[in-house]
């Protein structure tokens, strides 16, 4: 969502939180933050973010215009749109995830950001046992306002405590980049999985779906780990570069499901003799094509019917010939493949006729 660059520039402007709680009703309303408090410390917590998942916004969703409303100033009677629009999106978050027995005392918090030329929204959902007792000034007739070392000091002693995070980028329609002429929403949601997607409750507040399925996600990470064996066969296991396909198959069926944040474990299951240099080289290729298919930051779940069918093998001798045959061929013994330790093979074929048994001037292409 963005650069390096956008990243290091990326700075808070307006900073507001309203406690939510299951047993409440209503959600207590509190004074914004002026000017905001801990920037730097808040603004980690939204580049956190963005290591999350991509959605995009459901088809009429009117999240867009509430977005947008945060990141406006007043409206024709005068009223502020940012603290209008954040006692909004609390009372729909409070609506919405009503039913989800996993919500958790805590406050919603809503920051207007901004990088270069461009401007974005996060919203942070804290859970935590103590931030409902945090300290309150309180000034006759106004809202009251939270004392933000308090909020601080319940996040330091608690990264658990961000539950569900998401930041919304707008789209800018002129933009020259066709990424940026579209909405982009990267959500994290600690309380559904291991793998951080939006609980259903979670989407129904955002009114998002998730921008790729899990069988497009599984898929691509598929063709990212054999793209990257293909670049790094030197580098791996005999057996591994020898069967890529069969070996991914094998570990996709092994494993649950892929965790951006610790890539290592899927290697370590396909490939569990790498280390040192050879390991990192892998994982900055992996890295890369990961990134060239857009789910450089994507956790999920595997969708096994989406790996590839075991419709043929193929063996691939140094002397120069190939063969290929269905797997039931060897499972009924028509063909027999004995293996060695050190890479050679006796190959036994027993068919019940032959029909043909010609010359030819021409082979097909073998290939290792």
């Amino acid at each position: 969502m963005l650069s390096e660059e956008e990243i290091g520039t990326l700075s808070i402007d307006r900073m507001v939180f309203h406690v939510v709680r299951p047993d409440v009703p209503d959600p207590l309303f509190l004074a914004e933050a002026v000017p905001p408090q801990f920037p730097e410390f808040f603004v980690k917590r939204v580049v956190d973010t963005l290591r999350g998942a991509s959605y995009d916004f459901n088809e009429g969703s009117g999240m867009p215009a509430l977005v947008s409303a945060a990141l406006g100033a007043e409206d024709a009677d005068g009223e502020d749109k940012f603290i209008a629009t954040s006692r909004s999106l609390a009372r729909r978050f409070k609506e919405k995830v009503k039913g989800d027995n996993r919500m958790a005392a805590g406050a919603l918090m809503l920051l207007a950001m901004s990088t270069g030329d461009s401007k974005l929204v996060a919203l942070i959902k804290f859970d935590h046992h103590a931030v409902i007792r945090y300290s309150l000034e309180n000034t006759d007739g106004a809202d009251p306002k939270p004392l933000m070392e308090s909020v601080k000091e319940n996040f330091s002693q608690d990264r658990k405590a961000m539950q569900k995070s998401v930041v919304i980028r707008l789209a800018d329609p002129g933009h020259a980049d066709a990424a940026r002429r579209r909405h982009r929403v990267v959500v994290i949601d600690r309380s559904s999985s291991r793998y951080r997607d939006a609980t259903q409750h979670f989407e129904n507040f955002l009114d998002v779906r998730r921008t790729f399925e899990r069988a497009d996600l599984t898929q691509k990470l598929f063709e990212a780990a054999r793209a990257t064996i293909e670049r790094h066969r030197e580098e791996m296991p005999l057996e591994v570069a020898k069967a890529p396909t069969r070996r991914l198959r094998e570990t996709f069926e092994r494993l649950e499901g892929f965790d951006s944040d610790t890539p290592e474990e899927l290697w370590g299951a396909l490939a569990g003799g790498l280390d040192g240099p050879a390991k990192e080289a892998v994982l900055k290729t992996f890295g890369r094509e990961l990134s060239t298919r857009a789910i450089s930051t994507e956790s999920f779940e595997f969708d096994r019917k989406q790996l590839p069918k075991r419709e043929y093998k193929r063996l691939v001798a140094r002397e120069g010939f190939a063969l290929w045959f269905r797997e039931e061929h060897e499972e009924n013994g028509i063909v027999k493949v004995e293996r060695d330790e050190d890479g050679s093979a006796t190959i036994t074929l027993r068919t019940a006729k032959l029909v043909q048994d010609d010359e030819t001037d021409t082979l097909p292409k073998v290939t290792s």
